[in-house]
């Protein structure tokens, strides 16, 4: 956490507070433009693309948890089998 100030060629203060951590360096002030808030709609869309996204993951890894409960491949006893077709 910390915060500098500039003066930009214009004469105008510039003063930028900003965070930095594991996912980046956060500036905050006056001068950065932000995006525009996300419509209503497109962000009832976007929820329903997650909550499909959380559903394929978590039914993805039931199957998973489902497989490892299965046993494996039972190996089978051929010997008796071989006396069977032996000339």
């Amino acid at each position: 956490m910390g915060s500098y100030s500039y003066t930009s060629p214009e004469g105008q203060l510039i003063s930028v507070h900003y965070t930095a951590d594991e996912t980046g360096f956060h500036p905050v002030g006056d001068h950065i433009p932000t995006p525009p808030p996300v419509s209503e709609e497109i962000q009832k869309g976007l929820d329903l693309i997650y909550a499909g996204i959380r559903k394929q993951q978590e039914e993805s890894a039931h199957e998973q948890q489902l497989k490892q409960q299965q046993p494996y491949n039972q190996q089978i006893d051929r010997h008796e089998d071989n006396k069977k077709y032996r000339l």
